[in-house]
């Protein structure tokens, strides 16, 4: 997903108010791609279906195996 489309996403789910300083928000290159970051932590939005995409990616792949919760939430 490239800035341009975060943006949308943001816009259309993301917070309604702006309650806290731009400085929190932070973007870094992974991949030629920009990642956003809300004080440290990678920001997800309130989509459904990129959320279960997201586990899929860290649960159900051959490689993983069934890490269990814990170790699910870890790699996330």
């Amino acid at each position: 997903m490239d800035t341009a489309n975060t943006i949308k996403i943001l816009l259309k789910k993301g917070p309604k108010e702006l309650n806290n300083k731009l400085e929190e928000w932070t973007t870094k290159q992974f991949e030629g791609k920009n990642i956003l970051f809300y004080q440290g932590r990678n920001y997800v939005p309130n989509d459904l279906e990129l959320q279960k995409h997201i586990v899929h990616k860290y649960h159900d792949t051959i490689a993983a195996g069934h890490p269990g919760e814990l170790e699910t939430f870890n790699a996330i």
